[in-house]
């Protein structure tokens, strides 16, 4: 499992920032992917414990850097198991798994076995 360690330092610190925002909510999944509303935006959910959602909107090149920087980083990572890596959250690392990565999906659910916070 990798830390995460992308190439473009401005794009990781959005991830670490979405994925922050996704532990602070107790989230077991964040799904980024075009907004079915608006495609000049990337919608970004996160399903909460009690199955509800909270939602909120990235602009598209911010949302398309994102896939594309995890589809680079699963590339170099091939050797390890795909598609996990390791956030540190609190100064505690929490696991995810890359559940789907497509053309414009994004699919991140933590792989803990404790609870998330």
């Amino acid at each position: 499992m990798s830390a995460i360690s992308l190439t473009n330092p401005a794009v990781e610190r959005i991830l670490r920032h979405l994925l922050a925002y996704g532990q602070s909510l107790s989230a077991n999944l964040l799904v980024i992917e075009p907004s079915p509303e608006d495609n000049s935006q990337y919608l970004v959910s996160y399903r909460l414990p009690d199955n509800s959602q909270s939602n909120f909107l990235l602009p598209t090149n911010l949302g398309q850097a994102v896939l594309t920087a995890l589809k680079e980083q699963s590339k170099i990572n091939n050797r390890q198991r795909e598609g996990q890596f390791t956030f540190i959250y609190e100064d505690q690392p929490v696991y995810y798994q890359v559940t789907a990565l497509a053309h414009a999906k994004l699919v991140l659910q933590p792989i803990n076995s404790q609870p998330l916070i």
